[in-house]
């Protein structure tokens, strides 16, 4: 459904009634476009990632609390 509205909003018109591909030509507004998408997808790439790296994180602790109690059982 983004993906519709970022390729549709281009064309509606805006407050001064005109819409962007009049006010910077059709061209420049694919690139910027293109690059806002891009830009989007690095984002939420990058979000995903930190929560990945938070569940490593957190398993790594998880195995060392482990490690301690097995050793304290041992003893």
């Amino acid at each position: 459904m983004a993906g519709i509205a970022i390729v549709i909003l281009p064309f509606v018109p805006g407050r001064h009634g005109t819409s962007t591909v009049e006010d910077f030509g059709l061209k420049n507004t694919i690139v910027f476009s293109a690059i806002f998408y891009i830009v989007l997808v690095v984002l939420a790439i990058n979000a995903n990632n930190r929560k990945v790296e938070y569940k490593i994180s957190s398993l790594e602790v998880d195995i060392e609390t482990l490690k301690s109690k097995k050793s304290e059982l041992i003893d």
